[in-house]
């Protein structure tokens, strides 16, 4: 990406981040959330350690072979595996969620975009934004390039808990605001669903408000002046 180093970039907060906390959320299932833990993966791992655990101590038991000693921590690691993982995907999505309905949104400056993993859209944004009392902090997190502005670096919008420090770049978290504005159930609480002014029934034509068509007649060859030209 190309490097602008213009810091007096102009920045203001989404429209709907104005609303009074707390504010009305929505998941954004557009793009993938690029901070979620992979509990799918990793509670496999913990599965089959738990299961190799199991399987070890069995046959310690039975005098067929395995190590108690080796099963155990095996065991341990399954269990703990099994409950941390899903505890660390509520503890984000619990994050994320009281960001989006109660942070206060700050001016964050987004300094480098790079390459995460081989994926073709995962990238690793590096941010740096005044936490309070006036001190500088650089963060790192993960964002899709998608949702990304188009030049880098550039001034973007950070939600921050200004009770506890924590902040976040809006447009890494797997929610957004919805304006108190929009009526529950609208389509614009429907991502990349277009709202039409006024919803039809399936198989009807509203015509009574239709406007009269009026067509002109057409001129008559050699009647329409000729366009002067200055050479």
């Amino acid at each position: 990406m190309a490097m602008n180093v213009n810091v007096d970039d102009a920045w203001a907060p989404e429209p709907e981040l104005m609303d009074t906390t707390p504010r009305r959320l929505i998941a954004f299932e557009d793009y993938p959330d690029r901070n979620r833990p992979n509990v799918v993966l990793l509670t496999g791992v913990a599965g089959v350690l738990l299961a190799v655990g199991f399987a070890l101590f069995g046959l310690a038991i039975t005098k067929r072979g395995g190590s108690i000693p080796f099963s155990i921590p095996l065991l341990l690691a399954g269990i703990a595996g099994l409950v941390y993982f899903p505890l660390k995907l509520r503890q984000h999505l619990a994050r994320a969620e009281h960001l989006v309905t109660n942070g206060a949104p700050v001016m964050a400056r987004l300094l480098s975009a790079d390459n995460l993993n081989g994926d073709t859209y995962a990238r690793s944004v590096k941010y740096q934004v005044s936490l309070p009392g006036g001190e500088l902090a650089h963060r790192d997190v993960n964002v899709d390039d998608r949702v990304l502005p188009k030049r880098i670096p550039s001034n973007a919008t950070a939600l921050m808990d200004f009770s506890s420090g924590d902040v976040e770049l809006y447009i890494a978290l797997p929610f957004r605001a919805i304006a108190r504005t929009v009526p529950i159930g609208s389509p614009l609480m429907q991502p990349n669903v277009p709202q039409t002014p006024q919803a039809q029934e399936m198989g009807t034509i509203n015509v009574a408000n239709a406007p009269e068509i009026k067509r002109e007649k057409p001129k008559e060859e050699g009647t329409e002046p000729k366009r002067e030209t200055f050479e």
